[in-house]
């Protein structure tokens, strides 16, 4: 999960460290699908069934206010954050 993270500027994601968020996906190999999800210590999918509710849309700030307007809570990025944008500058 590193490596998606850091394309989408999220710094504080894709690892296990202290600081960061503890965000967990527990992936079936053999049957290539996720089998549970943990977010901020709560399980919030298990086995095919979500258990969790709300959760944040990414979006940058030029999306926030809209995300917003339905009912949902914005996670805002900067892309000059983001290692895509940056690898596709450096073209």
């Amino acid at each position: 999960s590193y490596q998606p993270a850091r394309l989408l500027g999220l710094a504080n994601k894709g690892s296990l460290t202290a600081g960061r968020d503890a965000d967990i996906t527990i992936v079936d190999r053999l049957q290539r699908s996720a089998f549970a999800t943990i977010i901020g210590g709560q399980v919030c999918y298990m086995d095919g069934k979500v258990l969790g509710r709300g959760g944040r849309i990414i979006t940058t700030a030029a999306g926030a206010d809209y995300v917003r307007s339905q009912g949902l809570e914005p996670l805002v990025v900067d892309l000059a954050d983001s290692s895509l944008l940056q690898k596709a500058q450096k073209r």
